[in-house]
């Protein structure tokens, strides 16, 4: 994940400083990348929730973003799934066994789901990119981290059917 992002905030630092702007920081670079629409304005603050008027457990830009997908409805449900399960891993209590096994079901399922709603090579780039979208700041890592921590060594099965919730 470090090396992603790394790799993904030079990209942007050198994309504009060859482009004649006077980018200075990664912070600049990356204002500049969604102020252009390179990619999506995301939601930077340091809450790790983030903003989601219509408690569907998504932040309201990763919402934004999906609708803009070119998939169809029963794809970006799959697409909103997967944000829902990924979003709810960080908030979720990480000395809380029960808690801890349900996020991971339900990140299973919703891994699942993508799978088999989305063609050949996609889907690992959509998980990709709801995980970078989502985990976007300091705070948004290091809870990430700590839920990764937490089931570390675990052992999960793989969930029957196609995984979706619809």
């Amino acid at each position: 994940m470090k090396k992603i992002l790394t790799v993904l905030l030079i990209s942007f630092s050198v994309t504009f400083l060859l482009s004649g702007c006077r980018v200075t920081t990664v912070e600049q670079a990356i204002m500049a990348a969604e102020s252009n629409g390179s990619i999506p304005r995301l939601n930077h603050d340091n809450t790790i929730t983030g903003p989601d008027k219509d408690n569907n457990g998504i932040r309201d830009d990763i919402d934004a973003y999906i609708a803009t997908l070119p998939y169809t409805e029963v794809q970006k449900k799959a697409v909103k799934q997967h944000a829902k399960a990924l979003s709810t891993s960080l908030t979720v209590d990480t000395t809380d066994k029960t808690a801890l096994l349900k996020v991971a079901d339900d990140m299973s399922r919703a891994s699942e789901c993508v799978y088999t709603k989305l063609a050949d090579n996609i889907p690992s780039k959509i998980k990709s990119d709801n995980e970078k979208m989502i985990v976007n700041t300091k705070n948004r890592f290091l809870q990430y981290e700590k839920f990764n921590s937490a089931l570390s060594g675990g052992v999960f099965a793989s969930p029957i059917g196609d995984g979706c919730d619809n």
